[in-house]
């Protein structure tokens, strides 16, 4: 531009009389002028000729092509940028080859970008493979189209375009089939118990947050789904909530249960036996989509509650009341030796350890009642 703008500058500075007809120094200067803009075509030709030697994206060709031709009106370059079209179009041919080859080689196991779960991440694959295709396709002229040399390429994006929406419907109706099977996991009991270790676990499968994932996912980039996947989505945080509550349950029912002394699991029986009572409706009638999973879920805590304070009761009992009176009791001395060198008698030493058994028995006899009253307690 720079030195278009100088060729005319300086033809301008010519003051050339263009009324006198025996001058032919105009004639001649403006054939100079038109053989210094040849050169800057010729220049920019070069330029636009070494943009187009290495095509390593179509689409962004394509736009530089289009820049090129909204600022480009003399007819040799405009000749020369539709003859790019031409050699971006058989790149473009290329191109769906490799759409295909990849799309052959990954179509089993598609590629999923990261925490996209498995439908919505091939599906996804599966548009943007198709997108890479048909955004040149929209972009080149349609008379190139039209040509006889270009209809084996826009036969073979017919094909592979054809492919990837068929690969997409059937991820789409396979969804479909495992949202119902996905449904059938609501209608477990909320709680289980495994068979060979006896303990409890939350009956929740897994499959439903696949489906929530998925559905959400789904919906992001446009496909409708299911009114009955719409419905579990709408419950997503409830479902997280009971399952988050149901864990939490029976967490702290082994604590409370691991509290239970061995020597009084007896005594405790009767209440260990209360709270299965408790939490039974939810290994026997309620299910994912019962409406009174709240009132349990209270019913259990009350449960767990009061079976953790009765423990810590008897703990407390068994700890201070007795184990400790019974230490006492074991380390209690019956005979007394003084340390001192000193000397007795026999009648002596006799009533003096008669004395000393007194006192002790007095303190047994209040540490044997302290114990008897807190077995009674106990009991």
């Amino acid at each position: 531009m720079d030195t278009f703008d100088k060729y005319v500058a300086t033809f301008k500075k010519k003051n050339h009389k263009l009324l006198d007809s025996t001058n032919n120094t105009f004639d001649r200067d403006f054939v100079e002028f038109n053989v210094g803009v040849s050169s800057v075509e010729t220049e920019l030709q070069h330029y636009i000729d070494k943009n187009f030697e290495v095509i390593t994206n179509i689409e962004d060709s394509l736009k530089l092509l289009r820049k090129f031709k909204s600022i480009l009106h003399r007819d040799n370059l405009k000749n020369g940028l539709n003859s790019k079209y031409t050699i971006l179009f058989h790149n473009y041919g290329l191109e769906i080859h490799q759409i295909e080859d990849q799309y052959q080689k990954y179509k089993n196991n598609p590629p999923i970008v990261r925490n996209l779960p498995t439908v919505s991440g091939s599906i996804t694959w599966s548009r943007h493979l198709f997108h890479r295709i048909s955004g040149p396709m929209e972009q080149f002229p349609q008379d190139l189209i039209k040509q006889k040399e270009s209809r084996r390429f826009v036969k073979m994006y017919n094909k592979i375009g054809y492919t990837l929406f068929s690969f997409e419907y059937l991820w789409r109706q396979k969804w479909a089939h495992e949202v119902e099977k996905a449904k059938a996991g609501l209608q477990a009991t909320l709680i289980i118990r495994h068979p060979e270790n006896n303990k409890l676990y939350v009956n929740f499968d897994s499959e439903i947050l696949t489906l929530i994932r998925e559905a959400k996912c789904l919906s992001r980039i446009g496909i409708d789904i299911p009114e009955s996947a719409k419905i579990v989505l709408l419950q997503e945080d409830k479902f997280k909530m009971y399952n988050n509550e149901l864990q939490f349950v029976l967490k702290e029912y082994d604590r409370i249960v691991n509290k239970i002394r061995p020597n009084t699991k007896s005594l405790l029986v009767p209440h260990l036996e209360d709270l299965e009572y408790k939490l039974r409706p939810g290994m026997v009638t309620l299910t994912w989509t019962s409406m009174n999973i709240d009132g349990y879920l209270h019913h259990v805590h009350q449960g767990l509650a009061k079976l953790e304070q009765l423990i810590i009761n008897i703990n407390d009992i068994m700890e201070n009341r007795i184990e400790n009176n019974l230490k006492s009791l074991s380390k209690t001395v019956l005979v007394n030796l003084p340390q001192d060198a000193q000397t007795f008698t026999l009648d002596e030493f006799v009533e003096m350890q008669e004395e000393w058994i007194r006192e002790e028995s007095e303190k047994l006899k209040s540490k044997n009642y302290e114990v008897e009253g807190a077995v009674e307690d106990l009991i």
